[in-house]
Parts: C-alpha cells; sequence; structure tokens
C-alpha cells in the first residue's frame, strides 16, 4: 500500500517478515502433527522447536534469485539453516506450496478481519448515537433530487446501521471461506498426507477446514470474501456521498469541524471542502475494482496455474487496508458533525408546505367516498401548481380558501411530528443489540463471533464422526454405502444439558452430518446451589454434595428415563454443553452414562469453557495462535491433539482437568455471563451476545 493510506498494524501482518513467519509457523505444526505417524522421536521435535530459525526476506530474496519460485527459496533456506537437525528431512513432507502459502494467507486474514471488526463496532456506536441523537430533527425527504416528503435526519444513520449490520453478517460468512486450512498435496487427493493432518491443524489454529479442493484453493471463496469488503466500502459510501451532499453551501444543513489551519484550495481562500468524505468514495470505488478482479480469477487451468497470483499479492492485502481506512474516516467525520436546525426548517418551508401534499390528498378520500384517488391527486397537483405561481402564500391556505378539509382534519395534514411517530419502534428492531448491551457491565462475545465459533465447532465434531475412524468397523460395506450412512446402531446420541445448552443444539444440530439422535435433559442445579452457599463458602461445599444432587435430579427426569433405552441400542453419545465452569454437571452425567454397558464412548462438546483457576496462554497475535486451553509448543500440541481423542467412558475425577473434546470460545473471566442462552432468574436467554450481566442497571 502507498504510504498515504498504509495502516500501521496492517502493514506489519502483511510484510515479508510476518508472511515468512506464518509460514515457518505452518510447516512447524505440519511436522508437530506428523510425527507419530512417521516415528519421530519427542526429543527430536523440542531439539527443533528449540532451534527453529527466523528467515529473513533478504535471504529469501537471495535463493529466489536462483529459484525463480519464491517458496522453493523459502524452503531451501529453512533446509540449510536446520540440516543439522535429524527432523529436518521431514519439513514439508507431503505437501505443496499451495498447501502452505493458501493457509499462511488464511492466518494474515483472520488477524486483518479482527482489526476491521473491531474499527467497524466503534463505527456502529457512533451511528448509533447519531440515530437516537437526531431522531426527533425533521428534514426535508429527497426523492431523484427533490423535495418529496418529510424525515428523520437520525433514520439515515439507523438505516445505514441496518444495513451494515447485514453486510457484517455476510462479512462472517465469507470468513469461514477464506480463515481456512487446506494441506492436500499436488492435486488435493491426500495422496502422500493424511486428512487427519489437515483436521489437526484446523483444530490446532483454529482455522475452517476445506474437505476438497485441487491443489490451490478455489478463487471464489476470495471473491466471496472482497465482494463482503465492497459491499461495506459501497455502504458506507452510500451515506458519505449523501452526507456530501447535504453539506454544499445551496443545502446547508450540515457542516463539519475544521482542524487548525485546514486549507480548502490554493487558489480560493474561501473553500473548504468535504475531503474526508470524497476520500471514502475514491477508496470505496478502488475496493469494489479489487472485488471485480478477483472475480476473474475464478477459472483455472485443470488443477492449478497461477494467474491469479500476481494480482492476489496486491489485492488480498490492498482490500483489508482500504476499508479499514474508509471505516475510520467515515467514523471521524461523524464525530465531527454539526448540523445547522435553522437550514433545515428552511428547506423544510422551501416549497411552502407542497412536502404534505399526500397527507392532504388521504384526508380528501377518507372525507368523500364518492372522490376517485385519481380525482385527489388532479385536485391537489394543480393546487400545488397555484402555489408555485403566488396564487397563495402556503398550500396549507390554499385548502383552507378552499374549504376543502374541516379545520381539525387541515391541522393534521400540516402536522409534521406526523412523519416521526413510528420511529421509536423502528428503533427498538433496529438497535436490538445496542439496547441490549445496557443490560451487560461489558461484552465478551457478540452474537457474529458465536455464530462463527458454532460452525468451527460443528466441523470439528462433523470430521470426528464421518471421518476414516469408523470404517474399519464397516470392512463388509461399498465405497458408496461408506458415504451414504445409515440410521443403525452407530448412529450418535446426541444429549444437551439444561436449558441453556438447547440455543447450542438448535444451532449446531442442522450443521451435523451424521446419522444422530437428540434429547435434552432439564433440570436446575442454581437454587439448590444458592442454598448450599447460603451459610458456607464456595471452597466449603463439597463436589460430592452436587454431584448427589445433581445425579439424584438428572435421574428422576423423564427424559433420561428415555435416554437410557436409547443408549442400550446406540454405544456412542455425545454431549452438548453451553458453558462449562463448575464441570460438577459434566462429571455427573460421566459417571452415569458410565455405568451403561452398552455404552462405549462419550464424547462431550461446549459452546463456552470458563478457565479462572488455571494459567491460560496469552493470545498469541503475533504467532496466529487464537485463546487456547493449550500451549502454542510441541507438547501443547500433543495435549490437544490427546484431549480430542479422550473417551470420558474412561473418566476418572483426575484423569482429564479439560472435561471436554471440543469447545468454541474460552471465558477468562470470573463473572456471571448471560446471553444466547445463558440466563439470570430465567431472563436475558434470547439477548445475542454473551456477557457480564450488570446488576446495577437492573
Amino acid at each position: 500500500m502507498i504510504a498515504r493510506y498504509r495502516v500501521p498494524q496492517l502493514e506489519k501482518l502483511f510484510s515479508e517478515e510476518s508472511k515468512y513467519k506464518r509460514w515457518l509457523l505452518l510447516e512447524k505444526e505440519v511436522l508437530f502433527a506428523l510425527s507419530e505417524s512417521l516415528s519421530i522421536r519427542e526429543e527430536e521435535l523440542l531439539e527443533f522447536e528449540l532451534q527453529l530459525p527466523s528467515i529473513s526476506p533478504q535471504e529469501v530474496e537471495v535463493s529466489e534469485s536462483k529459484t525463480k519460485h519464491d517458496f522453493v527459496a523459502f524452503l531451501q533456506v529453512l533446509e540449510d539453516k536446520t540440516k543439522h537437525l535429524p527432523v529436518s528431512r521431514w519439513i514439508h513432507y507431503g505437501l505443496t506450496s499451495s498447501d502452505i502459502i493458501d493457509s499462511a494467507t488464511s492466518l494474515a486474514l483472520r488477524e486483518a478481519n479482527l482489526l476491521l471488526l473491531k474499527e467497524l463496532e466503534e463505527l456502529k456506536k457512533t451511528l448509533y448515537e447519531l440515530a437516537y441523537k437526531y431522531m426527533d430533527t425533521l428534514q426535508v425527504g429527497r426523492t431523484h433530487g427533490r423535495h418529496a416528503e418529510l424525515s428523520s435526519f437520525g433514520l439515515k444513520f439507523a438505516i445505514t446501521y441496518q444495513e451494515l449490520e447485514k453486510a457484517i453478517e455476510l462479512l462472517y460468512h465469507s470468513r469461514r471461506q477464506v480463515e481456512v486450512i487446506t494441506l492436500k498435496g499436488s492435486t488435493g487427493t491426500y495422496a502422500h498426507i493424511s486428512p487427519e493432518i489437515q483436521e489437526k491443524l484446523a483444530q490446532r489454529l483454529k482455522l475452517f477446514s476445506v474437505y476438497s479442493s485441487t491443489q490451490a484453493l478455489p478463487r471464489g471463496r476470495y471473491f466471496s470474501y472482497l465482494f463482503s469488503l465492497s459491499l461495506i466500502g459501497q455502504l458506507l459510501n452510500a451515506l458519505a456521498f449523501n452526507l456530501r451532499t447535504l453539506s454544499r453551501e445551496e443545502i446547508g444543513e450540515i457542516s463539519e469541524k475544521l482542524s487548525h489551519g485546514q486549507i480548502g484550495s490554493s487558489s480560493m481562500p474561501h473553500k473548504s471542502n468535504p475531503v474526508r468524505l470524497e476520500n471514502i468514495a475514491g477508496l470505496s470505488r478502488w475496493l469494489t475494482k479489487i472485488a471485480e478482479l478477483s472475480q476473474l480469477n475464478i477459472p483455472l487451468w485443470d488443477e492449478r496455474d497461477i494467474s491469479h497470483s500476481s494480482n492476489e499479492r496486491m489485492s488480498l492485502e490492498d482490500a483489508p487496508t482500504l476499508l479499514f481506512n474508509v471505516v475510520s474516516n467515515l467514523n471521524s467525520y461523524l464525530k465531527d458533525l454539526e448540523i445547522n436546525r435553522e437550514k433545515l426548517l428552511d428547506n423544510i418551508s422551501l416549497t411552502r408546505g407542497a412536502v404534505c401534499s399526500q397527507s392532504v390528498m388521504l384526508a380528501l378520500l377518507n372525507s368523500s367516498p364518492t372522490l376517485t384517488r385519481s380525482d385527489a391527486h388532479q385536485k391537489m397537483s394543480e393546487l400545488v401548481k397555484q402555489v408555485r405561481r403566488g396564487e397563495y402564500v402556503s398550500l396549507e391556505e390554499a385548502v383552507k380558501s378552499n374549504n376543502l378539509l374541516p379545520p381539525e382534519e387541515i391541522a393534521k395534514c400540516f402536522n409534521l411530528e406526523r412523519h416521526l411517530s413510528y420511529l421509536p419502534k423502528v428503533f427498538q428492531h433496529i438497535f436490538k443489540k445496542e439496547i441490549e448491551e445496557k443490560y451487560y457491565k461489558g461484552i465478551i462475545f457478540s452474537k457474529e463471533e458465536i455464530e462463527h465459533a458454532t460452525y468451527f465447532l460443528a466441523q470439528r465434531i462433523n470430521w470426528y464422526y464421518t471421518g476414516a475412524k469408523y470404517w474399519k468397523e464397516k470392512d463388509n460395506y461399498s465405497r458408496r454405502e461408506l458415504v451414504e450412512e445409515k440410521y443403525d446402531s452407530s448412529a450418535v446420541l446426541v444429549i444437551s444439558l439444561l436449558e441453556g445448552a438447547t440455543t447450542l443444539a438448535g444451532t449446531i444440530l442442522p450443521l451435523l452430518n451424521f446419522p444422530l439422535l437428540y434429547r435434552s435433559i432439564h433440570f436446575s442445579v442454581s437454587g439448590y446451589y444458592e442454598q448450599l452457599t447460603k451459610n458456607r463458602t464456595k471452597e466449603e461445599v463439597a463436589d460430592a454434595e452436587i454431584e448427589e444432587y445433581v445425579e439424584r435430579e438428572i435421574s428422576g427426569t423423564p427424559e433420561f428415563k428415555t435416554i437410557l433405552e436409547l443408549a442400550s441400542k446406540y454405544s456412542r453419545v455425545l454431549i452438548l454443553e453451553d458453558i462449562v465452569d463448575s464441570k460438577v454437571t459434566l462429571k455427573t452425567i460421566y459417571k452415569i452414562l458410565s455405568k451403561i454397558e452398552n455404552v462405549k464412548e462419550i464424547k462431550s462438546a461446549a459452546l463456552f469453557v470458563k478457565i479462572v483457576d488455571q494459567k491460560i496462554d496469552p493470545l498469541y497475535t503475533e504467532e496466529y495462535y487464537s485463546p487456547s486451553l493449550f500451549s502454542p509448543n510441541y507438547l501443547g500440541s500433543k495435549e490437544e491433539y490427546k484431549l480430542t481423542e479422550f473417551n470420558f467412558k474412561n473418566f476418572k475425577d483426575k484423569s482429564a482437568s479439560k472435561l471436554v473434546n471440543w469447545y468454541g470460545l474460552i471465558i477468562q473471566e470470573n463473572v456471571w455471563v448471560i446471553g444466547y442462552g445463558l440466563d439470570s432468574e430465567h431472563k436475558y436467554r434470547n439477548f445475542q451476545a454473551l456477557g457480564e450481566l450488570n446488576k446495577d442497571f437492573i
């Protein structure tokens, strides 16, 4: 990006140094994942990890001058720096350059998207504030550039907020297309590397998995992503375009605070130009052209060519940077926005009441059962022409002079406030998220983040239950039967715990693509827990007491009797939890189900895991790891894979501290959370986000 539009955080992210760091990270993680199948000794991996080199752009550039292939040049530098290590012979095993390049691009785009979304949330807050600030400020509405009827000045910000929310949903959808891991080898057939390796890295790096592609990731995914960015850019440009019009001297309804020393023209001292709004127009056009260009990258020769590569090297870096500029420029402009109320009123009066012509026309229709709509329309059109010719001072005087309506009806027709009466109800629908936010002390995860994590969770669960792991049990099946599994005894019994997990179940079940049966268990443990801790501290209450109560409650529910019947036929159980914090409920259900002889395997998945009593590794932004229960080193990698495989049929109190096989998001705060299915006294389950309850507000 040229210096004028650089964003420091994004420049660092898209630098050559960061790119090679991502390539190195992926090569390292693939090596860790391959260690078992290649029989690489643990001490060799630890040695490799300790001596992992840094690779500079200058070193790669020297090598590329000979290879004419940037990734091969990178590999040569890496191999040369690690040739003294036994494990170096396994670097890049079974992979092709596109596997690493496309997957590394995913890591970069994820970081860029997180920065963009943070900036977009700031803009949404500004739009929300302006919408309410000017909700009752009347403004003449314009269609085809002409005065139409009245509107609310705040409504334009509410509409932009509404459309921006929808566009952000599209951005999240496209994120699931491009924030992906793809490790399939030269033609995408997994000929030399198991798809389990791709799945392990998806789990490890919190990336979505692309199950099928050729050598390169299908380029339609990047078009989808870039289109979502350009859509946001044009939505914001639409607002900027209209604000620019309103700032013209002949309209003069708005202006902006000028910075000290700002000059509009080298030749005309009186000029002050809407440069930020014009800048938004130019950058959004550039962004749109990048999206159009990416559409041309979709057709590739056979399994791969690099016709897309040259322009993507620029466009995938430039697009997030351009949108970041657009968003931050608009936000800063809106914070400096000033309105001219006198000019707003002058413009409303400019047509001398003609903007109320429809109100009078409809009143005429209501007053006379014989009058047709066409007649009423023609009558009002003639009156407006007479007003314009100066035959009447205003349309209101013309209506009165012709005795068209009773005085009280005329007053209603020219009551300008009628255009504002339904806005509170409209705003209540548009700003659901902002209204709910007052009940939170702080938002931990947005609705979009939670849905994003749910899709990720579904992918991990799907891979486990539909992968080759169970094919060995069905050697007599045809290849088609392996794909089209039936509801036989290998179907999975899925159980959701408590009311909160029904929200997760309702979202995730349609995403699961293996035969399953679903039941839920509903009982209340919070009241009993409050009773136990009434005269004792949390530490004084033994888990055994709570477990005994939970077991008694679960066993007494009608749903559990049905579950027992199903478990006698179906041997695999998957438990869905909304949030894992005290762990007592999960421990108890593991123990109960483990007693059933037919149950051979118990797995669990939670949307949220609350971890506050042990050290959790921080967000490794520079290393492209997301917050995790596991450290970003070989031992953490090994531990994570082990937990995914753990069968809670074999659960003992000390056998697994993490307690779930798969999870979506980590809560690192010891607070009472509400929203997205979680409640406080049966309230707030329908709130979109997850956050800490603001007890002061309620």
